[in-house]
């Protein structure tokens, strides 16, 4: 149950120590999760969705809470993708994925 709450405590200390020069960075790879993510790759018998969640965890290390975080409410706001009922447990699922896959 301390989850949720761990990922949106680690997301607040993320984003006020953020600096200016890291936010281009940030919204580069906040675009690619969502376009790779939005593309499906057919794999018998159903198709998967390319995520990368572990190259934005290398890239940005400790940003990756706020970023996955930014392109799920992005995706449920342009594309309806999820809902916006789901943003919680579709971003501490992602990113949690992405910092084991990380480490």
């Amino acid at each position: 149950m301390g989850c949720p709450y761990a990922f949106a405590l680690l997301t607040t200390i993320t984003m006020r120590r953020m600096d200016m020069e890291e936010i281009p960075k940030i919204s580069v790879f906040t675009s690619v999760f969502i376009v790779s993510s939005s593309r499906h790759v057919p794999v018998d018998p159903s198709r998967v969705h390319l995520i990368l969640n572990a190259l934005v965890a290398i890239v940005l290390v400790v940003q990756i809470f706020f970023a996955i975080l930014l392109g799920i409410i992005l995706q449920a706001i342009l594309f309806g993708r999820g809902g916006v009922s789901v943003i919680g447990v579709d971003s501490v699922i992602m990113r949690s994925t992405g910092v084991v896959d990380y480490r």
